[in-house]
């Protein structure tokens, strides 16, 4: 009788042929990463890959006055480095744990060598390769022309997709650093959201109630990325919830890092 593998919690992992996903299990090592960790940063380069299953990665784009501001997530859908498959051998952004949790990691030349051998897999990894860099692209656009509201409802809307939570464990100051807002707009966006019922805000966590309302509360971003997603990899970025919390955010964002203010 066999046993369900917990690595195929990473989605990537599990769309693998049988045959392809024990050949690239070989390279994987589970480990546990913490709210805060600083996976990689921007300029240096890679030593590992990370498919994460219950943690959630940010990635913040760096400018040369310090200031940074939050550019896309990696959670259980997704990659970490997935860049190295482009054959790049350094990261053009600052990649952050927002959530700790557990991740499988691969030595980049273990990755290049398993992809670069198994057809499913290459292929996987070019359709998230171009999933990402929509993702990256519609940010921007995001950041740009839609409301501290809306974009703080696609932020939990697509967090709680990442994680498979619909409580999400965290701080205001945490989300407007992912934002890259000030706090107080965050709490404003908070306050709205749970007076009409849609989420609940208890100190350090925030519980999705009525996910419908949120969705018609977030900007049209969640649903572009949530669509170009499914149109290259088949099917939505996982959606199953439950009420167990996401693990504690314990630590925050280091204080080398500073975020530019959109509001």
């Amino acid at each position: 009788m066999s046993t369900f593998d917990e690595a195929k919690n990473n989605y990537l992992l599990t769309t693998l042929p049988a045959y392809e996903f024990a050949s690239v299990r070989q390279a994987l090592e589970r480990v546990s990463l913490t709210t805060g960790q600083v996976l990689h940063q921007s300029g240096y380069d890679f030593d590992y890959v990370y498919f994460p299953t219950t943690a959630l990665i940010t990635l913040l784009y760096l400018t040369e006055s310090g200031t940074s501001v939050g550019v896309g997530m990696i959670g259980r859908e997704g990659v970490l480095g997935i860049e190295i498959f482009m054959h790049a051998d350094t990261a053009l952004s600052l990649a952050i744990v927002q959530n700790g949790g557990i991740a499988y990691r691969m030595k980049t030349d273990a990755f290049r060598a398993k992809c670069a051998a198994a057809p499913a897999c290459q292929a996987t990894m070019l359709r998230y390769t171009q999933a990402l860099f929509d993702q990256v692209s519609q940010a921007a656009v995001c950041n740009r022309f839609h409301t501290v509201q809306q974009r703080f409802a696609r932020w939990l809307l697509e967090s709680s997709d990442r994680l498979g939570a619909n409580r999400l464990t965290i701080t205001h100051e945490q989300i407007a650093g992912s934002l890259g807002v000030q706090r107080s707009s965050i709490s404003i966006a908070a306050h709205n959201l749970s007076s009409s019922g849609i989420i609940k805000v208890e100190r350090g966590s925030v519980t999705i109630l009525d996910r419908p309302g949120l969705e018609l509360a977030a900007c049209e971003c969640y649903k572009v990325v949530s669509d170009d997603y499914y149109r290259l990899l088949g099917q939505r970025i996982p959606r199953e919830h439950s009420d167990k919390p996401s693990q504690p955010c314990n630590s925050d964002i280091p204080e080398s890092a500073t975020f530019t203010t959109n509001l």
